[in-house]
Parts: C-alpha cells; sequence; structure tokens
C-alpha cells in the first residue's frame, strides 16, 4: 500500500493452530495491507505452548514477528514451579521481546482468582528480572490489577494493557505506572462510547493498536470469521477500524509506528529485532 504508513499489530495470536492451513497466505495480506511487524503473543495454554510463538520468532518476510511468552490468566492454575523454571528459559531466548500475557480475568474465572493473584505477581517478578516489559490482561479487575502491578514494582519494566476496554479512571491507573495502553477492534463497536472516551485522553505516544487475531472480532463493520490482518488494518478495506486515519475516534493524524522510526512498539519492547537497549524510565 503506497499511500498507507506500516503498521505494527501490538498483540496477535498467529502461531495458533487456526491459521496452519494459510499462515503464509495471512501473512503476505498482511504485509500488503501495509503491516510491517506482528507482535505475537505465546501464552496460549499451558507454559508449553509459548513453543508456537517462539518457532514464528525471528521472521522477516513477508513481514517481521517477534514473541512474547508466558502464562495466561485462564492458565494460571497451571503455572507452578515447574513452568516458571521453563518460562524464564523461554524468556531468554532470541525474539522474545517481552512477558505475557499475565493478569486477571475476572470475567470468565477459568483459574481460581487466588491462583492468578500468585501468577501475576510471579510473572512480574519475572519481567523484573530478565529485564523485559510485561504484556497484560485484564477483565473486570482494573482496579485489582493496577494495585498489584503497583505493589509488585512493575513500573520498573513497564509494558502494555492489551486489548483494553476499561473506564477513563482504569486508563489514567495505568499511564501513571508508565504503562502502555493497546486497543483492538472493540473501540469501533457501537456501544463503544465510554471506551472511545478512555482512549481520547491516553496520550499519542503511550497508544497502541492490536488485532488480538484470530478470536477477537475486526471491527464493527466487518462481520464474523476468523479475524484477518487485511481486514483489521487496511484503510481501504476497514475505513473504520481504530487504526485507519477515518476512525471517529481519531483526532490527530498519525505517525508510522515502525521499530525504526523510534516509535511507541519500538520503544515498549527493547529487545526488538534482538538489539537490547537501555530501557527509558517510566513517564508519568
Amino acid at each position: 500500500m503506497s499511500d498507507a504508513a506500516a503498521l505494527v499489530d501490538s498483540h496477535c495470536h498467529v502461531a495458533e493452530p487456526e491459521f496452519d492451513a494459510d499462515r503464509d497466505a495471512v501473512l503476505a495480506r498482511a504485509a500488503a495491507s501495509g503491516v510491517s511487524t506482528l507482535v505475537c503473543v505465546g501464552a496460549t495454554g499451558p507454559v508449553e505452548a509459548n513453543e508456537r510463538a517462539l518457532a514464528l520468532a525471528g521472521r522477516r518476510a513477508p513481514v517481521e514477528i517477534v514473541a512474547t511468552v508466558g502464562v495466561h490468566p485462564h492458565h494460571a492454575s497451571t503455572a507452578d514451579d515447574a513452568a516458571f523454571a521453563l518460562l524464564e528459559r523461554l524468556a531468554r531466548a532470541p525474539g522474545v521481546v517481552a512477558i505475557g500475557e499475565t493478569g486477571l480475568d475476572f470475567h470468565y474465572d477459568f483459574s481460581p482468582r487466588a491462583a492468578q493473584r500468585a501468577a501475576f505477581a510471579r510473572t512480574v517478578a519475572l519481567a523484573r528480572a530478565v529485564g523485559l516489559p510485561l504484556v497484560v490482561h485484564v477483565r473486570e479487575a482494573h482496579v485489582e490489577a493496577a494495585e498489584l502491578l503497583r505493589a509488585e514494582g512493575a513500573a520498573a519494566v513497564g509494558g502494555v494493557i492489551h486489548c483494553f476496554t476499561g473506564a477513563r479512571d482504569d486508563a489514567r491507573r495505568y499511564l501513571d505506572l508508565g504503562f502502555h495502553v493497546s486497543v483492538a477492534g472493540i473501540v469501533t463497536f457501537k456501544n463503544a462510547d465510554a471506551l472511545r472516551a478512555a482512549v481520547r485522553a491516553v496520550p499519542r505516544d503511550r497508544l497502541l493498536v492490536e488485532t488480538m487475531r484470530p478470536t477477537w472480532p475486526r471491527c464493527r463493520i466487518a462481520a464474523g470469521g476468523t479475524s484477518r490482518p487485511t481486514c483489521a488494518w487496511s484503510p481501504r478495506r476497514s475505513p473504520r477500524c481504530a487504526a485507519s486515519p477515518s476512525s471517529p475516534w481519531r483526532r490527530r493524524p498519525r505517525r508510522t509506528p515502525t521499530a525504526s522510526s523510534g516509535s511507541r512498539p519500538g520503544r515498549l519492547f527493547s529487545r526488538w529485532d534482538g538489539r537490547a537497549r537501555p530501557r527509558r524510565p517510566p513517564r508519568a
């Protein structure tokens, strides 16, 4: 796309089996639609599931792929000592740029809340030990999640609250800890006025976009199916998506979010492209 800025999908699960049949074609369409880089999140099951994302990390054509590793709060009950020992080894692998996703999900409660809290705190400690930012998943637990991040010293490494669906006050708590906020296609839904109001309060240099494919819907004008990059972030095919300049909540021109331009994702994921760079102190 000659008329569109390059885009970084800050959270996707393109290593999952749903893409086994046509992954190469999906990545090619993403590149053709202006996507330069995918952050492939490995935390989709027990800790061993991260291996799928690591297998794609380091790929550079047709798009660059970097990875994160963690234990999702849905699977927090599996996060025993052996799981964290393996997770620490995976966190030091080439191509890994962040730890997660981790956090609290009090909507589904697939793992007991005590197990979620314990795994979340332990994952923050791991992120601090290896010097990588966090990818945080939160549903119906924003106040408690922000307090745990504060208490465990997560500001030392920073990170991103992915697929943010909270209110303005929730966003402010995370911003005060030095975290970024990422939004998916939900921000375009007709009933998402409160979310759009919260997003408007996020400084431009702290705001990311994501598809969270293949699980989350693409945008309010797309119907069902597996979320694909060509519909997710292409201004031609999805003119109201979160990354599009015609999005109704987008008040300012966007910048190109690429690692080479000193962008938001490039600054956040400091091990991007295998180049270790000193982290900046958290910004209030």
